[in-house]
């Protein structure tokens, strides 16, 4: 398929996402950033993310705080399409 302009459309799976959130200078978070992909996620997913928001991310990440990780999903969904 030489010439192909499209982007390679990936799903992106919750376990990927919270490494980005974890720690921006992961392979997962410049990949997601990277814009190679079109990256989609599934609405339902989010409630995922929400469950295992303050074991998961707050008390494993170097963010340590809501602002932070709040500005941090938003960073990260401008580069996913849920």
């Amino acid at each position: 398929m030489v010439g192909r302009e499209e982007n390679i459309r990936l799903v992106v799976d919750t376990n990927i996402l919270i490494s980005a959130l974890m720690r921006d200078d992961t392979f997962h978070a410049e990949l997601i950033k990277s814009g190679y992909f079109e990256l989609y996620y599934p609405d339902y997913g989010m409630a995922e993310i929400e469950k295992y928001k303050d074991y998961m991310i707050l008390k494993r990440a170097k963010r340590g705080d809501q602002l932070a990780l709040d500005y941090a999903l938003k960073f990260i969904f401008e580069s996913v399409q849920v």
